[in-house]
């Protein structure tokens, strides 16, 4: 195995998560679960850019990838 498949495999990245939605019509966004709405009772989801998610350490998914979950592979 080379260096930089030992790297990758160490770094989650988004497009490995469950959360990584990517379209056509729009930017790479990070729809993670937030809780359930206190005024519907629906599900919430965070619906943001996948690269600011990733900046955000304190609020977001940050550069440790705190929410990433594997996505399934179908």
């Amino acid at each position: 195995m080379d260096q930089v498949t030992e790297v990758q495999q160490e770094i989650k990245f988004c497009i490995n998560c469950k959360h990584f939605k990517n379209d056509k019509y729009s930017l790479s966004k990070c729809n993670r679960p937030m809780g359930i709405s206190l005024v519907y009772g629906t599900e919430q989801f965070k619906d943001s850019s996948a690269a600011a998610e990733r900046t955000y350490d304190h609020t977001g998914c940050g550069t440790q990838a705190k929410y990433f979950e594997l996505k399934e592979e179908v």
